[in-house]
């Protein structure tokens, strides 16, 4: 019953956010940039831009967090990832972003699992959403000998990870992954696009 209580809680909360809280930011937002093209047709510069920048992170931030109070609810894996790709194209509409899925994947994990790799896809995501600048992501799924993949593939500017190093994103990625028992696996060059690549067992240790 107390779970009961606490799943409907957080959709309640997750409706509201969406239905107002967002709807209100939105519009502020684009009340903002109207504007500000408005300002600059009349050859006016009303020094918004730190504004809107700084508006259009926090809408993507209640996306995210609405998104997950919504994977807290639970719900199978695949029509999860299936949100998670849709809300991807949401927030960048230029870029296209697919899911392959392949036969043999399971429809849900285990509860663990699931949320963690799901993480790990968000950040991936989100990662090549603000800061690959690519026209294409591709998110495919896969089962192979008691272990499931997850690979995200962006067609970017990739970063030569000798000269970067590894983020606080990779990282926590990364951790994720030790927490499965799993590993991540990152290729990237300059200029050549990232590839991120999960695996996980599917019964924990």
């Amino acid at each position: 019953a107390l779970t009961e209580i606490r799943e409907a809680e957080r959709r309640r909360i997750a409706r509201d956010l969406h239905d107002v809280v967002l709807q209100d930011l939105s519009a502020a937002l684009q009340g903002l940039q109207a504007a500000q093209v408005e300002a600059m047709l009349g050859g006016e510069d009303i020094g918004l831009s730190d504004e809107v920048a700084a508006l259009r992170d926090a809408v993507a931030g209640l996306r995210n967090a609405i998104y997950d109070l919504r994977l807290e609810g639970r719900q199978p894996f695949v029509r999860a990832v299936e949100a998670l790709v849709e809300l991807n194209r949401q927030l960048a509409p230029d870029c296209e972003t697919t899911l392959a899925v392949e036969e043999g994947f399971p429809e849900d994990l285990p509860e663990k699992i699931g949320v963690e790799l799901l993480r790990v896809i968000r950040e991936a995501l989100v990662n090549a959403r603000r800061h690959s600048r690519a026209s294409r992501i591709e998110v495919s799924l896969r089962r192979e000998a008691g272990r499931v993949a997850a690979r995200i593939a962006d067609d970017g500017l990739g970063f030569d990870s000798d000269l970067r190093g590894e983020g606080i994103g990779i990282s926590g990625m990364r951790e994720r992954a030790r927490s499965l028992s799993g590993e991540l696996h990152v290729e990237t060059a300059a200029g050549r696009g990232t590839t991120v690549t999960v695996e996980v067992p599917l019964e924990l240790s």
